[in-house]
């Protein structure tokens, strides 16, 4: 793989965009992202000779029908040795070791619900280990392979599933089947489950973890199985087997993240937030089975831990994302003694296994390739076993890297820039602005249908992804910055971060774009309204235009309320006004085009619809709706993922490069069968 060297020489104006030059196959194209697979998952073998993996694939361009892509259980040796174990037209979701048995989730053969299935690691058919007449969403096996424990929507009543059969679609909103159920089941010797024993629970279970003694589980219960009570109302219980008892309830502050038992049973290590107000699960806290108040191993750690996992009863290893970078570190209980295991800029680390001997497995990406399995020897090097995109090495990638810069309140900022693979500037700019805002972009692969990345490389855009305050990675009190004051400080650090590239010779400040999704959808929206002077093209993907409306049609009021807004609409409506796009529509001056999936419940459409309505009714800039049929927060299948690339890709090259004052064609030019993929 070729890899083009940061340079931003000032060479005039002479770019490829005014030159007729013939296509190329060296460099990142739309048609290659639905090529690229990903790996999502990895766990490793208990004996640490193996590691099980999940491998996303979408569905080709050429595909007889359309749909989402398919996720495939995989399984590699120490060597790099790769073979499928469940390939094809399938969806393996919670690969879990246990014995000789790789367990998973899935929807197979006739199946009508997604069932529990084990697969022998010396080969062999799947087997059925338990189904159920609603899937399976969450499934745990106790140690001793004894017992297994489930999570599954509660069915319908009779009468209403005899009203769903003569197509009468009649809706409770928010009522209707609601909250999840959890049992359990003894194993028997052939590896199917017993008759299922409900647990009765006071809410909607949905993370569980069995002790090592396989007579107790600890789940995390919502009020309902609502989105935005799993977000910020889960509470952890305590649950005895069989009876179902609680025996202790823990009082986790705000949202959650995996629960892990000690080897001995005496604690239960959490990935909590630090109160109610913060934004994401990223506090290592212990909990003692036997009683008593919460404890954060890590109190003044400016990032965030992702998971945990104990290398003994007294000591815990943690990966954790640390401003654009991952480590992987270890602590004991009472906190004497903390060390990095791993620390580097290269790979990004995003999922964390362990095997019996302290090996480490990893899902981990880079800026050269997506997700792929890493392995970690205790006290070894990292060793890459998969290389699932091998036609990558034929693909010219531009380079990337880590920009500081001050924002204009002095304030630290952080941002991923990826350089225009011609090397040429300044160069047109797209801003690519991450959801959330409680998220962040790491340094690691950022090219899909919703980000630019080498694809906007490749045909002479420099790209960069800011990490504005608010974001994670940074510790708690960084990731509140931004709450209480929607698109205010936060959304000028963007404006600060273009005129610091501009500055610096990386930006034509007349070309720059911007573009994002869900929240970053929101600040494209800004871009284009309140901010139109500073951006040229925007791009919005089911953005928020108007949060009055918004509160009224989301299905997570309280997560907005609480690590957001920290108001409501009713106490302080001009407020809410004065930071809403559509208060501005009146001076928007930037070519925008909206996307939203028509199926959104995070971001009803109608927050598409209406910009987009105001916009063109006033008819002073140059705006595109596109609606994706049956799509929800994020297109999951291939061609409207497909359409979307083609789409950004064409508006920003009309109206940054050619700098057009009128509509791109509606239509696009799209290539689906062999012969034109074959093209260059």
């Amino acid at each position: 793989m070729r890899y083009a060297a940061i340079g931003f020489a000032l060479m005039g104006s002479a770019l490829l965009w005014g030159c007729q030059v013939a296509p190329r196959t060296d460099i990142l194209s739309a048609e290659d992202v639905i090529r690229i697979r990903q790996v999502v998952e990895a766990r490793i073998s208990p004996d640490g000779r193996q590691v099980a993996y999940l491998l996303n694939v979408l569905r080709p361009l050429n595909a007889k029908k359309d749909g989402d892509g398919w996720r495939e259980l995989h399984v590699v040796d120490a060597a790099g040795r790769n073979r499928p174990y469940v390939s094809g037209q399938v969806q393996i979701k919670q690969p879990r070791w246990h014995g000789r048995y790789i367990y998973y989730l899935a929807r197979r053969f006739a199946d009508e619900t997604v069932s529990l299935y084990r697969i022998a690691v010396d080969g062999g058919e799947s087997q059925v280990v338990l189904q159920h007449k609603t899937s399976i969403s969450n499934y745990a096996l106790s140690d001793d392979g004894k017992r297994v424990a489930i999570v599954a929507a509660h069915g319908l009543p009779a009468a209403r599933e005899r009203l769903a059969k003569k197509d009468v679609k009649i809706t409770v909103y928010e009522e209707d089947g609601l909250n999840h159920e959890l049992f359990f089941a003894d194993l028997q010797a052939d590896g199917r489950a017993a008759d299922l024993v409900p647990v009765k629970l006071d809410g909607s279970p949905s993370t569980i973890a069995f002790a090592p003694s396989g007579e107790q589980l600890a789940v995390a219960v919502a009020p309902s199985a609502r989105i935005d009570d799993y977000y910020v109302n889960r509470k952890i219980q305590l649950i005895a087997l069989p009876a179902g008892r609680v025996l202790r309830r823990y009082d986790n502050p705000g949202k959650l993240g995996p629960l892990r038992f000690s080897p001995d049973g005496a604690n239960l290590a959490l990935i909590s937030a630090a109160d109610r107000n913060d934004p994401l699960a990223g506090r290592l806290l212990i909990a003692p089975i036997s009683g008593g108040p919460l404890h954060d191993l890590l109190p003044d750690f400016k990032g965030h831990v992702v998971d945990a996992l104990w290398r003994d009863a007294q000591t815990l290893i943690y990966l954790a994302d640390v401003k654009t970078t991952t480590l992987v570190g270890e602590v004991t209980l009472d906190g004497k003694r903390s060390e990095l295991l791993f620390r580097e800029q290269q790979p990004i680390l995003r999922t964390i296994s362990q095997a019996q001997d302290g090996t480490l497995a990893m899902v981990a990406d880079a800026r050269l390739h997506p997700g792929e399995v890493y392995r970690l020897p205790r006290g070894g090097k990292l060793q890459r076993l998969t290389d699932s995109n091998r036609w990558l090495a034929d693909r010219r990638l531009a380079a990337q890297r880590t920009v500081e810069l001050k924002a204009r309140d002095g304030l630290n900022l952080q941002g991923i820039l990826i350089a225009p693979l011609s090397g040429q500037g300044p160069a047109p700019l797209i801003m690519v602005v991450h959801g959330g805002p409680e998220s962040h972009v790491r340094d690691g692969w950022l090219t899909s249908y919703l980000n630019p990345g080498q694809v906007a490389a490749a045909e002479g855009f420099a790209v960069f992804y800011p990490n504005y305050r608010g974001s994670t990675g940074r510790g708690v009190a960084f990731s509140k910055l931004s709450q209480g004051d929607p698109a205010g400080r936060e959304f000028d650090d963007l404006v600060d971060a273009k005129n610091y590239l501009v500055k610096i010779g990386v930006a034509d400040q007349k070309r720059v774009g911007i573009t994002g999704g869900s929240y970053g959808g929101f600040a494209a929206a800004w871009a284009a309204t309140k901010l139109t002077k500073e951006f040229a093209a925007a791009v919005m993907y089911a953005g928020v235009s108007d949060h009055i409306s918004k509160l009224g049609t989301t299905d997570i009021p309280y997560e907005m309320y609480r690590v957001h807004s920290r108001g409501w609409p009713w106490n302080d409506e001009a407020f809410f006004r004065k930071r809403s796009p559509l208060s501005y529509v009146n001076q928007a001056r930037t070519p925008l085009l909206i996307c939203s999936g028509d199926a959104d419940t995070r971001v009803d459409p109608s927050q598409s619809k209406m910009l987009y309505r105001y916009l063109k009714t006033i008819g002073r800039t140059p705006v595109r709706l596109v609606l994706y049929g049956k799509e929800p927060h994020g297109n999951t299948r291939t061609m409207t993922r497909y359409d979307f690339e083609l789409r950004w890709l064409r508006w920003f090259r009309h109206f940054l490069v050619k700098q057009r004052s009128d509509l791109p064609a509606h239509r696009l030019a799209y290539r689906l069968d062999e012969k034109e993929l074959k093209k260059p």
